[in-house]
C-alpha cells in the first residue's frame, strides 16, 4: 500500500473578463481553528448564549470546509486609479463550491463539544437554500504601489428547516410543525501591516498556511428564526474567537498535507495484525502516519520465505520507537504480538 501524499491534480484558474470554469473538479478541505479569547462569550454583547450547550466546557473553536476548487472564479474590481479588490469565490452561475461544512466547540483536551441547538454540521445538500458564499478577498492600495491593506475570508451559508422560503424569511409547510430558518457565518478580516492571509499568482488566491502561527480573529456568527405561523422566535450569537492554525487537511487526521505522509491513514482503536490485536494504542505520527499505516506499508515489499514477518514488518517497531511514537515497551509488545499473530494463522 502506497502511502504516498497524492498531488493535486488541476488547479482551478478563471479569468476576469471571461469568467471560465476548467473541466476538472479538485477537492480540498480547508481547516481554521482558534481559541476563545477574554471576549468569546461576553454576555454584554446581546448574545443568546443560552443556545449553546456545556459552554463552561469550550476553549477552541475549528471550522472545516471541504469545496470543489473547480468551482471557484477569479475576478478583478478597480476602483479608479487608487484601489482594486481581488475575488476567489463561488458565484451563483456555477453553484455553491462547498460540498461539506462543518463548525466546531472544542474542549480542553480538543474533543468536540457537541451541540443539541445550533446546527453545526449542515447538510449543504438541504432543499431550500437561502443564501450561501464562500469567498477569498484581497484589497490593493495601488497609490502605494498595489499594497494589500485588507483581506477577508467569508464562509456563509443561510438554510430553511420545515418549511419554505418567504420574504420574511420561512413559511410553515405545516401549521402543526414552525419552520425554522438557519444563518451561519464565519469571517476573517485582516488590516494593512498583518500577516498575509492569501498568496495571489495572478490567476488565484491561495491561503497562507499557518501551523499554531496564524495571529488573526476570527467571527462566527448564527441567526436563529423560528415561524410558529401565528409569531416568531429570534436568537442569535455573534462570537469572536483568536485563530492560531489555518491549513489543508485531505483526509481530516490533524495533519497539514504539506506535511502528510498518508493520504488515508487508518485511524483509531488499536494496532492488529489480521484478527489478533496487540492492545497497543494506533497513535498517529507527526507525518501523518499511524502505527498500522507502518505497518500496512510493508505490503508492497513480498513475503518472508519462511512464512514469517517480513524484514520490513520486524524492523517497523523500531524505527516507531526511535522517532518517539512509541516507546520500548510497545516495541516488545508489537514484536511479539506479529509473531504470535503469523504462529497462529492470522498472518499469512
Amino acid at each position: 500500500m502506497s502511502i504516498l501524499k497524492y498531488t493535486a491534480l488541476a488547479l482551478a484558474v478563471g479569468a476576469s473578463v471571461s469568467m471560465t470554469t476548467p473541466a476538472q473538479a479538485q477537492s480540498r478541505t480547508y481547516v481554521v481553528e482558534g481559541t476563545v479569547n477574554e471576549s468569546t462569550f461576553d454576555w454584554e454583547s446581546g448574545d443568546d448564549l443560552w443556545l449553546i450547550d456545556n459552554i463552561e466546557d469550550i476553549v477552541g473553536f475549528r471550522m472545516i470546509v471541504t469545496y470543489d476548487d473547480s468551482l471557484m472564479f477569479y475576478d478583478t474590481d478597480s476602483y479608479w486609479d487608487e484601489e482594486e479588490s481581488i475575488f476567489y469565490e463561488d458565484s451563483d452561475a456555477a453553484g455553491m463550491a462547498f460540498t461539506a461544512l462543518r463548525f466546531e466547540f472544542l474542549d480542553s483536551d480538543g474533543n468536540v463539544v457537541e451541540q443539541s441547538q445550533i446546527p453545526m454540521v449542515p447538510d449543504v445538500q438541504t432543499p431550500v437554500i437561502d443564501e450561501f458564499d464562500f469567498e477569498f478577498n484581497q484589497d490593493l492600495d495601488l497609490e502605494e504601489g498595489g499594497e494589500v491593506y485588507d483581506e477577508d475570508l467569508d464562509v456563509e451559508f443561510d438554510f430553511v428547516e420545515n418549511g419554505t422560503l418567504d420574504w420574511w424569511p420561512c413559511e410553515p409547510v405545516s401549521p402543526m410543525q414552525p419552520c425554522t430558518f438557519h444563518a451561519l457565518d464565519f469571517d476573517i478580516d485582516t488590516d494593512r501591516g498583518d500577516a498575509p492571509l492569501f498568496t495571489h499568482d495572478g490567476t488565484r488566491l491561495e491561503p497562507v498556511t499557518y501551523l499554531g502561527t496564524a495571529n488573526f480573529e476570527g467571527n462566527f456568527y448564527y441567526w436563529q428564526e423560528v415561524n410558529y405561523g401565528e409569531g416568531y422566535d429570534y436568537a442569535e450569537i455573534d462570537l469572536y474567537f483568536d485563530i492560531h492554525s489555518i491549513y489543508f487537511d485531505a483526509d481530516l487526521d490533524g495533519v497539514a498535507d504539506e506535511l502528510d505522509s498518508c493520504d488515508a491513514s487508518v485511524t483509531g482503536g488499536t494496532v492488529t495484525f489480521g484478527e489478533y490485536d496487540s492492545g497497543v494504542e494506533n497513535v498517529m505520527a507527526s507525518n501523518g502516519c499511524t502505527v498500522m499505516d507502518s505497518y500496512l506499508a510493508c505490503d508492497a515489499g513480498g513475503q518472508s520465505m519462511y512464512g514469517g514477518p517480513t524484514y520490513c514488518e520486524m524492523q517497523v517497531a523500531y524505527s516507531l520507537y526511535r522517532d518517539g511514537t512509541v516507546d520500548y515497551s510497545d516495541v516488545r509488545t508489537l514484536r511479539t504480538a506479529l509473531y504470535n499473530a503469523y504462529r497462529s494463522g492470522a498472518m499469512r
